[in-house]
């Protein structure tokens, strides 16, 4: 009988726990939604500094890789517990810290016009941003469902 006690005070404060627990913790609705505000203002102001894509200058270039680098550690901050998401997020880190490290050399060949090293810079900053349509494709289609 004692032990059937300790089971009806044990089980009810378990449960209450478990579920202070989760009810605690982001949706990950909540979670999608931080990444996907960090992601649409990284856009935003891209599009602002290079006027949608029409000013390349050095100095429009160098405030885009500014942008990508206070992206990638706004992204760094966010705290997120589903694991796919994790891996969304790690990559669109990754991306943004590849893409500002390739800007900032596509400039400094820029500006020494070492031109196959504009090429390469060119090709490399390229390849950069390569995987932004994967993944935003892709947390979109994780988030909705």
């Amino acid at each position: 009988m004692h032990f059937l006690r300790r089971y009806a005070v044990i089980l009810p404060v378990t449960a209450a726990v478990s579920f202070l627990l989760v009810s605690c913790s982001e949706s990950k609705i909540t979670q999608c939604q931080k990444i996907f505000k960090i992601t649409n203002e990284t856009v935003n102001e891209t599009k602002t500094v290079t006027n949608g894509g029409q000013n390349s200058s050095p100095e429009a270039l160098v405030k885009t890789a500014e942008i990508w680098d206070k992206s990638a550690q706004e992204m760094t901050s966010i705290q997120v517990n589903d694991p796919k998401l994790k891996k969304f997020q790690a990559d669109f880190i990754r991306m943004y810290r590849e893409s500002s490290k390739a800007t900032r050399e596509y400039v400094a060949a820029l500006k020494k016009r070492d031109f196959p090293a504009v090429d390469a810079g060119f090709k490399k900053l390229q390849k950069s941003y390569n995987p932004e349509r994967n993944l935003v494709n892709g947390i979109n289609t994780y988030c909705g469902s």
